[in-house]
């Protein structure tokens, strides 16, 4: 706070603290700042410092998510070793992770971040810090890989990782981890489909469908969504909504009778 050549005679006192070589500055005013930079530069080494060009040889990406999504795991899977601490206690990462490894004779750098929370349900002073940190990365990278919990699915703060990332103009990749740990969805399709014995149409306006099942309890969500999906696409129905109802076949004889 030398706001005048008048203060800078008070920094001499300084001096007696141990500091031979003092600069008056004012951040304010700008006072001096040309001979502050002057003596920093001169005190920086410079002769390991690489072309701009080299700076950007590597590719950077970063691994962002929610706590406890694996991050960690992935990280030690591409560097083939054990960088970060994995743990099922979620939070474990506290700081950023880095490593180095290559493809195809291009360097890549992974950062391992902590898991992004939701602002409401982070208490912790360092948890807070360790998430600015995380968000900060994005800054620092190429490329997001935003790991998703496969059980969980895609949330609202997935969703606000990811629009972070492009608002940054940076690469997105969703990774869904934990897919080991999600049913047999063939096994399930192929068990829905033995389910089924008819299919009406009973309705144009929305297009609707009847299918009757031996078991309609067995016909799961995702199979319906299949057949929707495939009904639209076979039938043109890409634009209209396709409602799908799901009844015994008993009901089917009945209407019959």
């Amino acid at each position: 706070k030398a706001d005048s050549p008048e203060r800078d005679a008070l920094a001499y006192g300084f001096a007696r603290l141990g500091f031979p070589e003092l600069v008056a500055v004012s951040a304010e005013h700008g006072r001096n700042m040309d001979e502050l930079v002057e003596r920093i530069a001169a005190r920086l080494d410079f002769s390991r410092v690489s072309s701009e060009e080299d700076l950007h040889d590597d590719v950077r990406v970063a691994i962002l998510g929610k706590p406890n999504t694996g991050k960690s795991t992935l990280l030690n899977r591409l560097l083939g070793e054990q960088k970060s601490l994995v743990s099922e206690i979620a939070g474990t990462t506290r700081d950023v992770v880095e490593g180095s490894t290559s493809w195809k004779g291009r360097r890549i750098t992974v950062l391992d971040t902590a898991g992004i929370r939701r602002k409401k349900k982070v208490h912790e002073d360092i948890e807070y810090y360790s998430v600015n940190r995380a968000i900060r990365t994005v800054e620092d990278c190429d490329i997001v890989v935003l790991m998703i919990d496969a059980q969980e699915g895609l949330t609202d703060q997935d969703k606000k990782i990811a629009a972070l990332a492009v608002e940054k103009g940076r690469g997105l990749v969703f990774a869904l981890n934990k897919w080991d740990r999600m049913p047999d969805l063939k096994n399930s399709f192929e068990a829905s489909r033995d389910k089924l014995r008819y299919a009406l149409q009973s309705g144009i306006n929305p297009v609707k469908f009847i299918l009757f099942a031996s078991r309609p309890d067995a016909i799961g969500e995702s199979y319906l969504s299949y057949l929707k999906n495939k009904i639209r696409s076979d039938l043109g129905f890409s634009l209209i909504p396709v409602e799908l109802e799901v009844r015994g076949s008993s009901s089917w004889k009945a209407d019959r009778a």
